[in-house]
């Protein structure tokens, strides 16, 4: 067996840390012992918090959380001024599974602090047990943000793998700021609450991908969650770069729908649950 303090001084030199699926992680020690860490995988454990000792790590530009037990984010995060990549989602297993986050992280709420990473490009919230119902305007500070992802997860599908289910609320609307994030590409707001989009979503002239549908689900159900959007506004045409559309028909009626195929010409839309012939 390798002796301890040899063990200590290969951890201060390390930039690169996965310990997936290994249970509750001692992550403070690991961060305490590796302050040159650059990326920290740590999915589908069971981690309660975020140690405050995150925010010694300087260079760090990757940290997934993702399927944890996480239910507050501590304002040491914020400062983590050259992280491009945040995954606070879903886990998804070594098998490309995806686990509810329903029994795993269920954080509240998005502190306006995020605002302060300015070198962020991807941005996963889904799951959370629907937890998180705004986002804050300083979401749209993020100037380099690529990949926002805040879909939800029907849980209740996975109830075999002891997950709970989901509870009755979700992201109720999306900010206007959200328009201020030229660089994006992938936008998944599916299976929230969302009533209106604003019209500053035309600002997004780099977005590819729009996903305002259902929410992940085993497919066997029947119930699903999705947001009951009635009317987009005509903004939408001025997404020329869109190459994916997906959304709910449940709310919209035939005028609406023969509307956005005429703004999205050389877009593909997809229809959850069509009630039209479309």
């Amino acid at each position: 067996m390798e002796k301890l303090p040899c063990f200590l001084e290969k951890l201060s030199k390390i930039e690169s840390l996965d310990i997936s699926d290994h249970g509750n992680s001692d992550l403070v020690t690991m961060i305490s012992k590796s302050p040159n860490l650059k990326k920290i995988i740590c999915f589908g454990n069971d981690i309660t918090e975020i140690p405050l000792s995150v925010s010694n790590l300087k260079d760090l530009t990757h940290l997934n959380l993702a399927g944890n037990n996480i239910t507050e984010l501590p304002d040491e995060l914020w400062q983590l001024s050259k992280l491009e990549y945040l995954d606070l989602g879903c886990s998804v297993g070594r098998g490309g599974f995806y686990f509810s986050n329903v029994s795993g992280n269920s954080i509240q709420k998005i502190s306006k602090k995020i605002g302060q990473l300015k070198n962020l490009k991807y941005l996963n919230l889904s799951g959370n047990g629907l937890m998180i119902e705004k986002l804050p305007k300083e979401i749209g500070l993020l100037q380099n943000l690529e990949t926002l992802e805040m879909q939800t997860i029907n849980g209740e599908n996975l109830s075999e793998f002891g997950c709970k289910g989901v509870q009755q609320s979700g992201l109720t609307e999306i900010p206007k700021e959200i328009g201020n994030l030229k660089n994006l590409k992938t936008l998944n707001f599916a299976g929230n609450r969302i009533t209106n989009i604003p019209k500053e979503i035309g600002n997004l002239k780099s977005l590819k991908v729009l996903d305002l549908g259902h929410c992940i689900d085993d497919g066997y159900r029947e119930e699903r969650y999705y947001n009951p959007i009635k009317l987009f506004p005509d903004a939408l045409g001025n997404l020329s770069n869109l190459k994916l559309l997906k959304m709910s028909s449940d709310n919209l009626n035939k005028k609406e729908i023969t509307k956005i195929k005429k703004l999205l010409p050389n877009t593909e839309l997809v229809f959850d649950h069509s009630k039209y012939e479309l």
